[in-house]
């Protein structure tokens, strides 16, 4: 069971909440540069900048929905755990409040607190999304095809059995050709392999066991 670290918890909440507002800054910057629309502290901490029905408001709203969204990859840089998403969301979302009504008094606009909630359900449906995905990255869910020591050493291990087996073969045929006169070509030599001492006692039961398996089947006399 993981240790709670308040000190860890307390540092991820102040770098949750101020890069947020770092966010949120660059999206309003961003939005006064395409639209025109003007830059201030109220659009961020004034419930009465949040309207439906004026072009100002509209702003708040869609600048609050944007910074809820780009807040989901927050989650995953300073959170990283998929469970403690809702947690550290909802504790940025109340610390707002707290700020908001320091600003400007309790907010009065019920667009206020659909907008905050859209908003909230967003960040963490979002970044609850993306942290499991990102888990899930250090989980192997498959092997890749690769020459492995165990399949390296298997193929070494067959490429000696057949060096055994086409050793003699080449052998014999070389002495055939040149038992008649004595001027023949010379034995081919076998190649010595490093695993031929290991490979030959296997070789000898092997044959050892299908004789023994062929006298078993003869029928008798």
């Amino acid at each position: 069971m993981a240790v709670f670290d308040a000190k860890l918890t307390v540092m991820q909440i102040v770098a949750l909440q101020s890069f947020y507002y770092v966010v949120m800054g660059v999206v309003l910057t961003c939005f006064r540069i395409i639209f025109g629309t003007k830059l201030s502290l109220s659009l961020m901490f004034s419930a009465a900048n949040l309207s439906f029905a004026s072009a100002p408001g509209l702003t708040g709203v869609f600048a609050t929905l944007v910074t809820a969204a780009l807040g989901a990859l927050l989650l995953v840089v300073i959170v990283e755990k998929t469970k403690r998403c809702l947690d550290f969301t909802a504790t940025l979302f109340l610390v707002h409040a707290a700020l908001t009504c320091a600003f400007g008094g309790a907010p009065r606009r019920w667009e206020w607190y659909v907008v905050q909630g859209c908003a909230l359900v967003i960040m963490v449906l979002l970044g609850e999304f993306l942290c499991a995905r990102n888990e899930m990255r250090d989980i192997p869910l498959y092997t890749p095809l690769s020459v492995t020591p165990a399949s390296a050493s298997a193929g070494a291990v067959a490429a000696a059995s057949r060096d055994i087996e086409m050793g003699p073969r080449s052998s014999g045929g070389g002495g055939g050709r040149g038992g008649g006169g004595g001027c023949g070509l010379s034995p081919i030599h076998e190649r010595r392999s490093p695993l031929r001492d290991l490979v030959a006692p296997q070789q000898q039961q092997r044959s050892a066991t299908l004789q023994a398996r062929l006298a078993l089947s003869e029928p008798d006399p």
